[in-house]
């Protein structure tokens, strides 16, 4: 094994020293060595007892005073080291070759090899902490060993990424050695940079007063700050309170845009809060709502779905928009969603001005949700709601297809008025449609075996009606209302039934046409 010469002093002075004789070193000679080879020298010589003395008391100098001038500080290695180790800086290590016949390690290179404790800049994860002092640079020797010449215990000052929070530093300072508080996280080279979770820019940029830092995930301290740039945003943009870039045309606060505080109303632009509901609006009176426009607009009736712009601004009719706009209280306005001779009536929905043919009541009475009007010379869809309550009809009567009032013996049931809507067969032949009929499981009463009962309650050979064009098993299987057939399905008397072959919210009406 080569020679380890030791030149400088390296840690804390020990009792053990290597003598120097004539500027040369003894490697491996410690106080109580050099002793032992000066008496066995000098016995022999039969010379030892002066030269005993003046041995002992050089010796004795030595360790009492320290380091003498000549002399490098040694490590103890007490009780002493196993076979193939050697004691270095107090460690028993391995001796990476004890057999003397392997390359040895390249110290200066830079390169921390096995054999070596250190080499150049790199000193392994070794600090001046882990060497028993609270602070300082650990650095390397000439010789591959360290050097704790720097390191101390009263340092007055302290490192940035030693591992310890010491001396002045903080976690403003070194969070890398300090840690962050509050949620921080610590994130690049030292010092390093306290950022909260969900920063996705430069960590660096954060609150580091170089300009408001925008579009960040979060927002940047800095951009508390009036007189900051505003950086990441488009130009002439502002940042918001959340730390999202402000389009141009906001002329309100830009801290109020976007910032979950209420819906900020009349800014020039929409608040995306006014998305979240229910949320004031800021800047409107108390009758107001906020338009998509980010306008001020009239109190606005519960359902109106379209442009708020269009509720009640005498820029005519607007319907189909959830709610009945005012305007269309006004008959010469324009009505706006509906098609042809349509109307728009309660509750804001587009209905046909007389249709279908026959009819002859109030246009407005015709599928408006006002009540099932009976005796109009054609069948209200309102009928086919059984919430609705019938008018035209007296006392106990029913509503019954095409749109007459039955019966109770009355002068259009022409058979036993126990027999009509009572769930005890489909009656035919008796001057209306029985609603019986309706259910497929109901005994056919007054046809042959092979006819079925159809509107206006008549025998049908073969079970279709006269005129039908669809295929026969889409007539009265519960399939749904098929319109446009020809006739009238049976399905269609069923309003739980879907209409079939029409469009959006049409009705199927007799004889089974589509109806707006």
């Amino acid at each position: 094994m080569s020679a380890i010469r030791r030149s400088i002093a390296t840690e804390q002075p020990e009792s053990r020293v290597t003598l120097f004789r004539d500027g040369v070193s003894r490697r491996g000679t410690t106080a109580r060595g050099a002793l032992f080879h000066v008496l066995r020298a000098h016995v022999t010589a039969r010379r030892a007892a002066p030269l005993l003395v003046l041995a002992l008391a050089v010796v004795l100098a030595t360790v009492a005073g320290g380091c003498a001038t000549g002399t490098i500080v040694e490590w103890d290695c007490d009780p002493g080291c196993a076979k193939g180790e050697q004691c270095v800086e107090g460690q028993c290590v391995d001796d990476a070759c004890p057999s003397g016949d392997c390359a040895e390690p390249e110290c200066g290179n830079g390169v921390l090899e096995e054999g070596e404790f250190c080499d150049g800049a790199d000193v392994g994860v070794a600090t001046c902490v882990s060497k028993g002092f609270q602070g300082g640079p650990l650095l390397c020797g000439t010789a591959c060993l360290f050097d704790v010449t720097q390191c101390c215990n009263d340092c007055g000052g302290s490192t940035c990424g030693d591992g310890a929070c010491d001396g002045n530093e903080s976690a403003a300072s070194c969070c890398v050695d300090c840690g962050c508080a509050g949620g921080g996280q610590c994130q690049g080279a030292a010092p390093g940079s306290c950022v909260l979770v969900g920063w996705d820019c430069n960590p660096q940029s954060y609150d580091a007063g170089d300009g408001c830092h925008c579009g960040c995930g979060i927002p940047d301290p800095d951009c508390n700050n009036p007189g900051a740039q505003v950086l990441n945003c488009g130009p002439g943009e502002s940042c918001s309170s959340a730390g999202e870039c402000v389009p141009n045309g906001w002329f309100c606060n830009p801290a109020d845009y976007d910032s979950g505080d209420g819906c900020h109303c009349g800014c020039g632009l929409w608040d995306p809060d006014c998305n979240n509901d229910p949320q004031p609006a800021i800047n409107c009176s108390f009758d107001e709502q906020c338009s998509f426009d980010g306008e001020c607009v009239g109190d606005v009736t519960p359902g109106w779905f379209c442009d708020l712009e269009l509720y009640g601004t005498n820029d005519g009719c607007d319907c189909e928009c959830g709610a009945w706009d005012p305007d269309c209280d006004n008959p010469d306005e324009q009505v706006f969603n509906c098609s042809g001779s349509q109307i728009c009536v309660q509750p804001g929905v587009c209905s046909g001005d007389g249709n279908p043919d026959g009819w002859f009541c109030d246009p407005f009475y015709y599928g408006t949700s006002d009540g099932c009007d009976c005796e109009c010379g054609a069948w209200d869809p309102d009928c086919d709601d059984p919430g609705q309550p019938i008018l035209g009809c007296a006392g106990n009567d029913i509503c019954v297809q095409p749109g007459v009032c039955a019966p109770d013996g009355g002068d259009v049931w022409m058979c036993a008025p126990e027999l009509y809507a009572a769930g005890n067969g489909c009656d035919c032949m008796c001057g209306i449609y029985d609603p019986d009929c309706d259910d497929p499981a109901q005994a056919i009463f007054n046809c042959a075996v092979d006819e079925a009962c159809v509107e206006p309650g008549v025998c049908s050979s073969g079970g279709l009606p006269p005129g039908w064009v669809c295929p026969p098993e889409y007539y009265g299987t519960s399939d749904g209302c098929d319109c446009l057939c020809g006739a009238l399905d049976l399905d269609c008397n069923n309003p739980n039934q879907p209409v079939l072959g029409c469009q959006g919210n049409q009705t199927c009406i007799d004889p089974g046409i589509c109806s707006p």
